[in-house]
């Protein structure tokens, strides 16, 4: 009995600290080729690629922006899901995002910051323009975990947001920002490798 709480213990503890969909922190470009080795350079970047199959399997998702730096590897990795066709109205987007949010807050506990508001006058406001106002840009619907003490060591913040391709398509991401990603930035953009 005890072995099997050893076990249990062990598991639990493997996936508190296991990153989002398998991309862990410092994963090198070689280890990534393994996963995808059709993932390709994003334009007019050095460090951005693009992918289309993750460490771990996810039916919600099937793009992931990851972020390389070529000494320390893995900083970041965006989740982009799948289209969602949803009516005007975005319900279905809505509905999808309310349910990526609360598996985030599943895990991270709540929200340090949520933003779900349309500018002040936009000719959008009218609840059957919602897909319009977010293809405006005149609309955000998103949310932002920063609260280090309920994150694994590793991350420093993750950020979901909604966004329209057309009145009645939208999509959601989910960007993970790992430890030291703003350090690492800076020193990409101070060698112009970004």
């Amino acid at each position: 009995m005890k072995q099997l709480l050893v076990f249990i213990m062990l598991i639990m503890a493997m996936s508190v600290f296991a990153g989002p969909l398998g991309f862990e922190k410092g994963m090198t470009l070689e280890q990534l080729q393994t996963i995808d080795p059709e993932m390709y350079l994003a334009d007019n970047s050095e460090t951005i690629w693009i992918m289309t199959k993750a460490p771990q399997a996810t039916s919600a998702f099937d793009i992931f922006l990851v972020n390389i730096h070529p000494e320390i590897g893995l900083f970041s990795v965006r989740l982009i899901s799948k289209d969602i066709n949803c009516g005007a109205f975005g319900e279905g987007l809505v509905t999808e995002y309310n349910r990526l949010k609360e598996l985030l807050t599943n895990n991270y506990g709540p929200a340090s910051n949520f933003i779900d508001n349309i500018n002040r006058g936009s000719i959008w406001s009218d609840a059957r323009y919602y897909m319009m106002s977010l293809l405006q840009k005149d609309r955000k619907l998103l949310a932002i975990w920063t609260d280090k003490a309920a994150m694994p060591a590793d991350l420093d913040c993750v950020l979901i947001e909604a966004a329209a391709l057309s009145s009645t398509v939208g999509y959601i991401y989910i960007q993970y920002y790992m430890e030291g990603h703003d350090e690492i930035l800076d020193s990409l953009n101070a060698t112009g490798n970004i």
